[in-house]
């Protein structure tokens, strides 16, 4: 943190925190007009800013007070033309600012928020009507969100929030991420509707702030709101004391934000933010902006007196002391702060590196040349369905399961509707271990093909190797009333099975594995007749794993990992299961079979 231009009265012109410089409100008296004042008071910006090495086109955010707000279009017209056309959020409170002993009165106070590096570094984005909003470093600052829907002002919030959501989905922000928020009101007799319509939109996720009065009946609707939101989701972010959609402290990284804190009097309302620093571990020269609002009634010495004999002269903050119109039977004193956590490491948490989410390397294997010919034949019919399918049959069949996801990602671009490329993708994304993506396209396609058992039966696996059973046991009952040859329903009950040993649903479990007998014709689903005989009893595990073990790896693997789970979870033999599972684990040649990750997930889930 560094000041500028510190005062021996124990004032200073700006406070620099976290790469952003917060100066202390400017006035100028030169001039009885709105427009006269704001030309002044930004002639004198120019040279503040030139001093330092920074211009206009550093100017962030700008945070005015004027004494009539229906001046708000005067002020803004100086000051658009004084920023030359660049696009810079803010908010416009009526509030009364100092009082000069002679001269003309004070109509105008501005505080601007600059940055300390080079402006290519803001991005700057005109949103909608007279809303726009400034990125820099890890925070949005957005302003000037209105609404000039009819009805009432909570229902004007609700669509000034709804369009907030829509800024942040596309520019990439989170929603819950609000630090600091002021909701402004032309009409105060509307507060109470309109902090319960805020309630239920913010929630457990409110930023500091508060509801103000004093909104410039200039702008659109009855309500404006002025947001700084986080934008930067990896940095540390913690709330305090949330109530009614509101925090009364957020800490983001090391910036402290808290909401406006009232008191009867201006000593009354520092004394209790002395505590609150102490509750955070702040003292007073970690402060690095305050706005302190008395009532009007109030005279500006009985409101700067206290402020100024409160903080610390040597390391004093940016200020903002003005007199605002009340509610009658409201306290006379309202506070709010912004600090700098000292000595507190940045929180940021790692990202990824790129080896973990993007994968360049590709299997160095040699493909048949029918896929050559299936290529060419798709350069000239792109949208022939059939050749997606055959061609992803024969990537699968090398093991070559993401290039598999591409080929049926490339085809649903020219069908989307076709159900199957949902069904073949799935399967490929089982086979990887992105079991989320594959239950999602097995839902896709029984939503376009709802009687495809294979999509059924692929699902419930999908459910079960993502350890979510009682989804799973839903989707393989759905299957089983779908299964009509012997092959279907031993391959449905036995993992329909698994899944209810995974419940401790061991009744339903011999039930539904006494359907299937020893004379059913399995097909090619012997595996899975095997283990399903031992579940109704039929065979007992020690009569059958002999026989298994010196079966190829895929079926060695099939055969045996049903047997796992039933010493498991029916006969309570967990080391027995655990070493057959390790058996299955290290053969390791068709490493993509169900089995062999329903083995790896079993394993995962034990270690």
């Amino acid at each position: 943190m560094e000041r500028i231009d510190v005062s021996p009265g124990g004032g200073c012109r700006g406070v620099i925190s976290e790469h952003v410089v917060y100066f202390t409100g400017h006035v100028n008296q030169q001039d009885d007009t709105v427009a006269g004042q704001t030309r002044g008071i930004c002639a004198r910006y120019d040279g503040i800013l030139a001093q330092h090495g920074w211009s206009r086109d550093n100017v962030l955010f700008y945070d005015v007070y004027l004494d009539d707000a229906s001046k708000r279009d005067e002020f803004l017209s100086v000051f658009q033309e004084w920023m030359g056309g660049r696009v810079v959020p803010g908010r416009i409170t009526q509030a009364v600012c100092g009082q000069p002993k002679e001269g003309f009165p004070f109509h105008v106070e501005l505080s601007l928020w600059v940055a300390e590096r080079a402006p290519e570094s803001i991005q700057r984005i005109k949103l909608r009507d007279d809303a726009c909003m400034t990125i820099y470093g890890d925070v949005a600052y957005i302003g000037g969100l209105t609404s000039d829907a009819g009805g009432s002002a909570a229902q004007q919030l609700r669509e000034i929030y709804r369009y907030y959501l829509t800024v942040c989905g596309t520019y990439q922000l989170i929603p819950t991420d609000m630090l600091h928020a002021e909701l402004m009101l032309e009409d105060t007799g509307d507060i109470s509707e309109l902090q319960e319509a805020w309630a239920e939109l913010a929630g457990e996720d409110g930023p500091a702030g508060n509801i103000v009065g004093g909104k410039s009946p200039a702008s659109r609707g009855q309500v404006e709101l002025t947001i700084l939101a986080g934008a930067n989701p990896n940095r540390s972010l913690r709330r305090f004391d949330v109530r009614d959609g509101w925090s009364g402290c957020v800490e983001y990284g090391r910036s402290v934000y808290f909401s406006l804190l009232s008191a009867p009097t201006p000593e009354e309302a520092f004394q209790r933010y002395d505590g609150l620093l102490a509750d955070h571990g702040l003292t007073k020269s970690d402060l690095v902006l305050v706005v302190a609002e008395g009532s009007e009634a109030m005279t500006y010495d009985a409101l700067f007196g206290p402020f100024l004999a409160w903080s610390d002269p040597e390391a004093p903050a940016a200020g903002i002391v003005v007199r605002a119109s009340w509610p009658e039977g409201t306290a006379s004193t309202a506070v709010r702060f912004l600090a700098e956590k000292p000595g507190v490491e940045e929180e940021y948490l790692e990202c990824a590196p790129i080896e973990t989410q993007v994968h360049q390397n590709r299997a160095a294997v040699r493909t048949s040349g029918r896929l050559a010919q299936i290529n060419a034949r798709l350069a000239q019919a792109p949208e022939n369905m059939q050749l997606y399918l055959d061609k992803g049959l024969m990537l699968r069949r090398q093991m070559l399961f993401r290039e598999a996801i591409e080929n049926y990602s490339a085809g649903l671009t020219y069908n989307p509707q076709y159900s199957l490329l949902y069904r073949y993708r799935g399967h490929a994304y089982v086979n990887i271990g992105q079991y989320q993506e594959a239950a999602a396209d097995f839902e896709l396609a029984l939503r376009l093909d709802p009687e495809n058992w294979d999509c059924w039966y692929h699902l419930g696996l999908a459910y079960y190797l993502m350890g979510q059973y009682q989804r799973a046991c839903k989707a393989y009952r759905e299957c089983l009333a779908r299964s009509t040859t012997d092959e279907s329903k031993i391959c449905t009950a036995d993992w329909l099975c698994l899944t209810l040993m995974q419940l401790g649903e061991l009744d339903e479990m011999r039930q539904t594995a006494m359907i299937i007998t020893p004379e059913m014709v399995p097909g090619i689903s012997r595996e899975y007749h095997q283990r399903v005989l031992v579940y109704n009893g039929t065979n007992t595990p020690d009569e059958v794993l002999p026989r298994i073990e010196t079966l190829p790896d895929h079926v060695f693997a099939t055969a045996s990992y049903g047997i796992a789970v039933y010493l498991d979870k029916v006969l309570g033999q967990h080391e027995r299961a655990k070493q057959l599972l390790h058996s299955i684990a290290e053969r390791t040649k068709s490493w993509a079979g169900f089995a062999e990750q329903a083995c790896r997930v079993a394993l995962a889930r034990q270690a």
